[in-house]
C-alpha cells in the first residue's frame, strides 16, 4: 500500500482499492506488509550512518536479547520523521485502532550466533496499540522469522520470512495476540527500527518534554 517515509515526511498515495485491500488483510492476519516504506535516499543515509555506530547489548526481561543503539542524533531523527499525522492516519485506517498519539521506537541490531532473538510475547504495556518493524539492513539475512499466534491456541496465523530493505510490518496488539523472532542462521546481521504506536502522549508534547530537558 503506497504510504512512505521521506526526509519531508510522509507521503500518501494508496487508492481507495489499495486502502481496503490493506484493511481486509489486517483484519485477517493481524498485520501487514508496507512494501517500501521509507525512500530509498533516506534509506541509504540511515544505512550508511548505522554502519560506523556503536551498538550495545541490550536484555529484554523475558523475552530476548539484542544490540541497541544508544539515543543519539539518528534515533532521533527518524523518532522525528515517524511521528507524523499522515502516518497515524494511515495506521488508524488500515487497522482501525483509536486516535495514534505518538510512535516510540528504537534502533536494534541482531547477529548470528549471538543468541539474539525473541520469546513468545504480547507487546501489551503502556496503551501499545499497534507494533511496527522497519528493515535497515544492508543485506539480505537468514532466519529471523517473525511469527504471529493466537496466544489460547497457539495456532500461528503468519510467518514473514524477511521482508525488502525499507519495508515495513505493522501488527496488531492484543493480549489475545502473541509473536516471536527467530535468531539469525547466516553471516548477515539485521537491523531494524521497531516501536509501537500508542495513544498517550500526544507526539507534540513529546517532543516539548525532550526539547525542555535537553535544553
Amino acid at each position: 500500500m503506497p504510504v512512505r517515509l521521506t526526509r519531508r515526511g510522509v507521503v500518501r498515495s494508496a487508492s481507495e482499492a489499495e486502502l481496503a485491500a490493506a484493511k481486509e488483510e489486517f483484519a485477517s492476519l493481524h498485520s501487514i506488509v508496507l512494501r517500501g516504506f521509507i525512500a530509498p535516499d533516506l534509506l541509504a543515509v540511515v544505512q550508511r550512518q548505522l554502519a560506523c555506530q556503536p551498538f550495545l547489548h541490550k536484555t529484554n526481561a523475558g523475552i530476548g536479547t539484542e544490540l541497541r543503539l544508544p539515543s543519539g542524533a539518528l534515533s532521533s531523527a527518524l523518532e522525528f520523521l515517524t511521528n507524523d499525522p499522515a502516518l497515524f492516519q494511515t495506521v488508524e485506517e488500515v487497522t482501525g485502532c483509536r486516535s495514534i498519539g505518538c510512535f516510540r521506537g528504537r534502533i536494534y541490531r541482531m547477529v548470528t550466533g549471538a543468541g539474539h532473538a525473541s520469546d513468545w510475547h504480547s507487546d501489551v504495556s503502556g496503551g501499545r496499540m499497534i507494533t511496527m518493524s522497519v528493515n535497515l539492513s544492508t543485506s539480505v539475512f537468514e532466519g529471523g522469522e517473525l511469527q504471529i499466534r493466537e496466544a489460547a491456541s497457539e495456532h500461528t496465523i503468519r510467518r514473514l520470512r524477511n521482508t525488502g530493505a525499507g519495508d515495513a510490518v505493522l501488527f496488531r496488539i492484543d493480549p489475545a495476540l502473541q509473536h516471536q523472532v527467530l535468531p539469525l542462521t547466516g553471516n548477515v546481521h539485521r537491523d531494524a527500527l521497531a516501536g509501537w504506536f500508542l495513544a498517550t502522549p500526544d507526539y507534540r508534547d513529546m517532543f516539548r518534554a525532550y526539547r525542555s530537558t535537553s535544553g
